[in-house]
């Protein structure tokens, strides 16, 4: 989505051309066709693109249909659930920068617990997180910027970075390919409380050492990882924390599992579970066994 576009939907007229696509019925052909008659004809395509992916959004967002998304943006968003929970590790902290804000979905969630100062290279991204924060009553508490990471980070008590991941079709799998590149030295710098948004599928030689990495997983789909420094991690080292359901399993020392032959029932783990090779951890909560000693 163009800054003219979002000028355009932002008035009478746009919200007007909006309302009636959200409205109408038929094919996209008969459509287009009908509101070129009344509107400008340079953003009638664009107004039933937003509202396929408005209702696309509302599998990530309670208020879909008063926000703004592009596919790819949307595609890449932090949905509501997350973001909500993720943002509880920063109450208590002033100002929280996010940076790489995409869409807004971090900021939602964050502009409940602080002030937030949102950064991103692209200025329709920042556009459209203005437009999103402010779709959940929480413009008081925000500020975007347009700024390349690289070039200029805010001042501020806490910041969350959420990298991009992929390149058209392509995705990452090595931190040193993010971009921006994630240089903890410089990001300390500003503060040493970090989160760090990263593929859930993130090798585990690349984690660093002092952090601490939760796999977060939501309606059984293990969504993401997360680096947590400074004062937003715990004592643990490990964490796989489970949604809607808000369950959360830790790494703790808690000896040998016992490996025997099936029982009654078999349980399958959550994902985010599988990837925080937290296994043995949940079957000593069960009183329950692995078939395999090979099983992470």
């Amino acid at each position: 989505m163009t800054l003219e576009e979002l000028k355009f939907f932002s008035t009478q007229e746009g919200r007007a051309l909006l309302a009636e696509v959200s409205d109408s019925s038929g094919d996209d052909l008969t459509k287009l066709a009908t509101l070129r008659k009344r509107y400008p004809p340079e953003f009638c395509r664009a107004g039933l693109n937003l509202d396929e992916q408005r209702k696309r959004g509302l599998a990530k967002f309670s208020r879909a249909q008063e926000m703004v998304f592009d596919r790819e943006a949307l595609e890449q968003a932090s949905g509501e659930s997350i973001a909500g929970y993720r943002s509880r590790r920063y109450k208590g902290f002033g100002v929280i920068g996010d940076i790489c804000c995409g869409i807004g979905g971090d900021a939602i969630g964050l502009t409940q617990v602080g002030d937030v100062i949102s950064v991103d290279r692209d200025p329709s991204r920042v556009g459209m997180t203005r437009w999103n924060v402010a779709a959940y009553g929480r413009f008081g508490r925000h500020r975007a910027v347009v700024a390349r990471a690289e070039d200029w980070l805010p001042e501020v008590d806490a910041l969350f970075l959420d990298p991009g991941r992929r390149s058209g079709a392509r995705r990452f799998h090595r931190l040193a390919d993010y971009q921006p590149r994630i240089d903890l030295d410089r990001l300390f710098a500003i503060t040493p409380n970090l989160g760090v948004k990263v593929a859930p599928g993130i090798s585990y030689d690349e984690i660093p050492e002092q952090c601490e990495t939760e796999f977060i997983s939501d309606s059984g789909s293990c969504k993401e990882a997360v680096l947590w420094f400074g004062e937003l991690r715990t004592q643990v080292t490990r964490r796989a924390t489970v949604l809607p359901q808000d369950e959360t399993l830790a790494l703790t020392d808690i000896g040998t599992v016992d490996v025997k032959k099936p029982g009654s029932y078999l349980y399958e783990p959550d994902r985010a579970v599988i990837r925080a090779h937290l296994i043995d951890q949940l079957a000593h909560l069960l009183g329950a066994w692995k078939l395999d000693e090979e099983v992470a």
